[in-house]
């Protein structure tokens, strides 16, 4: 719980992405189009935000991108198949 409150604005940035992610997601949810750009954008910026999270930690690895690009696939796969089903 320390790491998380010792690096609180890391965590407070990725969150306000989502939350940002899940309003447009919601507020434009006539336009399919734009909830594809936006999961698209979201995915990316999941990969790019662990990326400089452990650049400014001094950690990254070829282990930890590979993680972050595989859950960003994840999100990206579920948030296209509730976005485009039925």
């Amino acid at each position: 719980m320390s790491d998380f409150s010792k690096h609180f604005s890391h965590y407070f940035s990725l969150v306000g992405i989502m939350v940002a992610t899940v309003l447009g997601y919601v507020v434009f949810s006539y336009d399919k189009n734009f909830q594809l750009a936006l999961i698209a954008a979201a995915s990316l910026s999941y990969f790019v935000w662990g990326m400089v999270h452990h650049i400014i930690h001094r950690n990254l690895n070829l282990q930890i991108m590979i993680e972050y690009a595989v859950f960003a696939s994840l999100g990206f796969v579920i948030g296209i198949s509730v976005t485009f089903r039925g």
